[in-house]
């Protein structure tokens, strides 16, 4: 039997190389679109700057004091993160209180890629936080609201990287 016989069998006639090559063109094209859109839900939506700022109800420059266990039940969190805030930029905030953001990984951990993990003690950061339901804060837009400081300098890091501190002053000033 030939090959194009097989497929005259089921009742189609043969194919040419051409409608072939078309044929799995639009399946990988049709199957790439489908990943595509997978992973378009994986990550998060980054905010321009000053939508960042805007939708912020505190943003402070803090230094990281303690990554420890949370107590069972509070709030869905495995780690405590302890703040001393430094500066605050927008808001208001007692900086004699700790400031303390629950997350689920600790510095060294595996995590996901848009997973929030702080930086070691002793570690400075910008943070950009809102109202947690309840008490307490929490990161605008996940991790885009923590970016650490390069260590003895203000520049910004992670999804800061290529803004400035003096930037972030002028939004809040335009825009109080």
């Amino acid at each position: 039997m030939k090959a194009g016989s097989l497929v005259s069998l089921a009742g189609r006639g043969p194919q040419s190389g051409a409608t072939r090559r078309r044929a799995l063109l639009a399946g990988l094209v049709a199957g790439l679109a489908i990943l595509n859109v997978g992973f378009a839900h994986a990550y998060i939506r980054t905010l321009p700057l000053p939508e960042l700022v805007a939708a912020s109800q505190l943003i402070a420059i803090a230094e990281v004091i303690e990554i420890a266990d949370a107590p069972r039940g509070d709030g869905g969190s495995r780690i405590r993160n302890v703040l001393k805030v430094s500066r605050v930029l927008k808001g208001r905030y007692a900086t004699a209180n700790m400031l303390t953001i629950g997350t689920h990984y600790r510095p060294g951990e595996a995590a996901r890629e848009d997973s929030v993990v702080f930086p070691a003690a002793g570690q400075r950061v910008l943070l950009f936080l809102k109202q947690a339901p309840g008490a307490g804060w929490m990161l605008v837009n996940g991790i885009q609201g923590l970016w650490p400081l390069e260590a003895g300098s203000d520049k910004t890091l992670r999804m800061g990287f290529r803004y400035s501190i003096a930037e972030v002053e002028r939004l809040v000033a335009a825009n109080p």
